[in-house]
């Protein structure tokens, strides 16, 4: 499976990476989607979609973790992550509200079309960002 994000994803991140008490963050990510089969990857709350395409709330280390947002188009055997969140701490959220969703999922949406992607790699325990390129 590969996986991709938008801008935005990016830089939540980082954002969240920079506050200790988010250090979990990466590890939570990589158990999410590097580690598991497309199966366990794709679980979680369909927001919109069927069929190969779907856009998926996806529930990260327990209620209290974090949450992300990805659009998973299943024909093509790829991941977009769309935007990551706390529940807790500082920087938490309760939950996005339906106008935000919509704007996430427009932005994935002009972002894959656009290819104004970033490539996310794991190596080491740690997660990589590069600029797509598709060909």
């Amino acid at each position: 499976m590969r996986i991709y994000c938008t801008d935005r994803f990016k830089s939540e991140y980082e954002i969240l990476l920079k506050n200790n008490s988010y250090k979990s963050l990466p590890e939570a990510l990589i158990s999410a989607f590097f580690k598991g089969t497309s199966a366990q990857i794709m679980h979680g709350a369909v927001i919109i979609g069927t069929g190969d395409k779907k856009v998926i709330k996806k529930r990260l280390a327990g209620s209290s973790g974090f949450r992300t947002y990805f659009y998973a188009y299943i024909s093509k055997d790829a991941v977009y992550l769309s935007y990551v969140y706390p529940k807790t701490g500082s920087l938490g959220k309760q939950s996005l509200s339906t106008a935000f969703e919509k704007i996430l999922i427009n932005e994935t949406a002009d972002a894959i079309q656009d290819d104004n992607l970033h490539v996310v790699t794991e190596s080491e325990g740690r997660l990589t960002f590069s600029r797509s390129k598709k060909s």
